[in-house]
């Protein structure tokens, strides 16, 4: 379990109140639910800015011929 606040929303993990914890890549921890709000915006960690994800892949999605 994580002492430190998920650095997101600020609140803790044993809260519960936004759901499970997910540790990315990077090896940082942040609620799931926080998380999905953030790659709505950004592509990169919150604490580290490592590119999780590329952009165009998730943005072209579906639309190859």
């Amino acid at each position: 379990m994580e002492t430190e606040p998920c650095s997101i929303c600020l609140d803790s993990f044993v809260s519960g109140k936004h759901g499970v914890s997910t540790r990315m890549t990077c090896s940082h921890v942040f609620h799931e639910k926080c998380l999905l709000v953030w790659f709505q915006r950004r592509n990169t960690c919150p604490l580290c800015r490592t590119v999780l994800y590329d952009r165009l892949m998730i943005g072209n999605k579906g639309s190859r011929n």
